[in-house]
Parts: C-alpha cells; sequence; structure tokens
C-alpha cells in the first residue's frame, strides 16, 4: 500500500471506509488548518512523516466536538473556531478508528453538499465576497459583482 502516511487509515488492508479517513483527513488539513502545514502539523502531530495513533485521533476528536463551547481557544486552528456548525461533527466522523463507525461515502456526500450550499460568491474582478444570486456572469461562466 502506498501513500502520504498521516492521510493512511489505521486499518491493514484498504477499504472504501479507509478512502473516507483520508478524506477526513484532507478535510482537517483544508477547512481547518488553511491547508497551512505549520498549523497541521502543530495540531495533528510532531512529525507528517508517521500514522497518526490512536491517542492523537481521540485528541483530534475531542477538539472537533468541543470546538463550538472553544471559540476563543488558541490552540485550536482558526478555521475550526470559525467552522461551520456541523462540519467539525462530520470530520470526526470520518476520522474514526473503527472503520464501521466512519460514514459511507453517500451519507458524507449529502452532508458535504449541505455545507457546500455556500449563501455568498467571490466577485472575479475585486475579490470581494457578495450575496449569492446577486451577481453577474458572463458567457464564459465567470462571476462579477453588480459593481464591477
Amino acid at each position: 500500500m502506498r501513500g502520504t502516511l498521516l492521510y493512511l487509515a489505521p486499518e491493514a488492508s484498504p477499504t472504501a471506509a479507509s478512502d473516507i479517513f483520508s478524506l477526513g483527513i484532507m478535510l482537517l488539513d483544508a477547512l481547518f488548518c488553511g491547508c497551512d502545514a505549520l498549523a497541521f502539523t502543530k495540531w495533528v502531530q510532531n512529525r507528517m512523516d508517521s500514522r497518526c495513533d490512536a491517542a492523537t485521533l481521540q485528541r483530534i476528536q475531542f477538539d472537533l466536538a468541543s470546538s463550538a463551547d472553544r471559540q476563543q481557544d488558541d490552540a485550536l486552528p482558526r478555521g475550526l473556531r470559525e467552522a461551520p456548525e456541523g462540519l467539525p461533527r462530520l470530520v470526526s466522523e470520518m476520522i474514526a478508528l473503527d472503520q464501521a463507525a466512519r460514514p459511507r461515502a453517500t451519507a458524507v456526500a449529502s452532508r458535504l453538499q449541505a455545507f457546500l450550499d455556500v449563501r455568498v460568491q467571490t466577485c472575479g474582478i475585486c475579490f470581494y465576497d457578495f450575496p449569492r444570486g446577486n451577481g453577474v456572469e458572463c458567457a464564459a461562466g465567470h462571476i462579477a459583482c453588480r459593481s464591477c
């Protein structure tokens, strides 16, 4: 089996649940740490070249579960402190040690879809956010706010 060790699931044989685990770790990095390798390394582990152990995963799951109550806790990545309600719980379920406890791919897709129903868009010219549906789209599919 090949891959970046940090993203590999704890089970020995890869399964669909292993892919869910890997996606959960990628979401930890992208959504909560903003793809900042230092923030991710500091939060998840000291070395990027080995797998997360059970204790580390349990600590991360605790952080995910308690993030709503710890908005001012600087020990948590900023992205986690600002995460929409429910997203940390989904990621926590995705990185469960027990592969049977991880959600199925269809459940992950439908739950992520709810978070992707973004209420704002970003102008391709001035890069300011504006409410969804209030922009102008050109023939090439680029979105701009009405003021641009």
